[in-house]
C-alpha cells in the first residue's frame, strides 16, 4: 500500500509538472504573438504632406524598420491641443513618437496652453510605452531666410514673443521619455522638399527618412 501511495504521489508530480510546463509554454506563446505597435502623433510633418505618397513619410517608414502596426494622429496644420482631440482614451503602444509644437510656435499659442495640451498628451500614454519626443521643425537659424516660416514669424520669437527653444526646453522637461532633436535636419538644405514654398518649409522624401533613421537608432 506503501509503495503504492509513493507511486501515486510520483504520477500526481509529474501530472502537475506538465500541466505547469503546459501553461508557462501557453502563457509563453500568448506573450510573444502580440504585434508590436507603434503610434505617432504628429501635423503635417508626421501626415507627409507634400510627399509623393503618405508611406514616404517618416512614421510609414519607422514602421516598416521597427516591423510594428502604425497608428498615425496627424493632420497639416494642427497644435498640439487639436492633435490630442483626435483620440479619447489612454494610448499603449510598443513605442510612439510625438512630433508636436512647430504650429504651436508658428501660430504664436501661448507657452502655457502648449504646455498644457503637451503635458495632456504624456499622460495619455501608458507608462510601460517607449516614448520619443521630437524638438520642433522651426529653429531659429541662418537658413530660415531661405525657406523662412509660412506664417511670417518675426525670428527670432513669435508673434507671442516666445522663441522656438521655449518651446523645444518644454517638450524636453514634459518628455517622460527620450527627446531628439531634428535641427540639423531642418538645416539641411537637401533634406527639405521642392517646389511651392510650402513644400520647401517641408521635409523632403530624403528629410523624412533622416528623421525616421534618427529615431529607429534611438530606440
Amino acid at each position: 500500500m506503501k509503495v503504492q501511495r509513493i507511486v501515486s504521489a510520483f504520477v500526481l508530480s509529474f501530472f502537475l509538472t506538465a500541466c505547469g510546463a503546459t501553461s508557462v509554454a501557453t502563457q509563453q506563446a500568448t506573450l510573444y504573438s502580440t504585434p508590436l505597435s507603434l503610434v505617432v502623433l504628429g501635423d503635417s510633418i508626421s501626415a507627409g504632406q507634400y510627399l509623393p505618397a503618405s508611406t514616404d513619410a517618416f512614421p510609414a517608414v519607422l514602421a516598416a524598420e521597427l516591423h510594428v502596426q502604425l497608428t498615425v494622429y496627424a493632420k497639416s496644420g494642427n497644435t498640439t491641443a487639436q492633435t490630442r482631440s483626435m483620440y479619447t482614451g489612454a494610448l499603449a503602444p510598443t513605442y510612439a513618437v510625438i512630433e508636436l509644437g512647430t504650429n504651436d510656435y508658428n501660430r504664436s499659442i501661448p507657452l502655457t496652453t502648449f504646455t498644457e495640451a503637451y503635458n495632456s498628451i504624456v499622460k495619455s500614454i501608458a507608462p510601460a510605452t517607449q516614448v520619443i519626443c521630437l524638438s520642433i521643425w522651426d529653429p531659429v537659424n541662418s537658413t530660415d531666410t531661405v525657406w523662412s516660416s509660412p506664417y511670417h514669424i518675426p525670428s527670432p520669437v513669435n508673434h507671442v514673443g516666445v522663441a522656438p527653444t521655449a518651446y523645444n526646453a518644454m517638450i524636453l522637461q514634459l518628455c517622460r521619455g527620450q527627446y531628439l532633436s531634428i535641427q540639423s535636419i531642418y538645416e539641411t538644405a537637401a533634406y527639405h522638399g521642392k517646389g511651392t514654398h510650402s513644400a520647401v518649409y517641408h521635409p523632403g522624401v530624403a528629410g523624412a527618412e533622416a528623421i525616421a533613421r534618427l529615431i529607429y537608432t534611438a530606440l
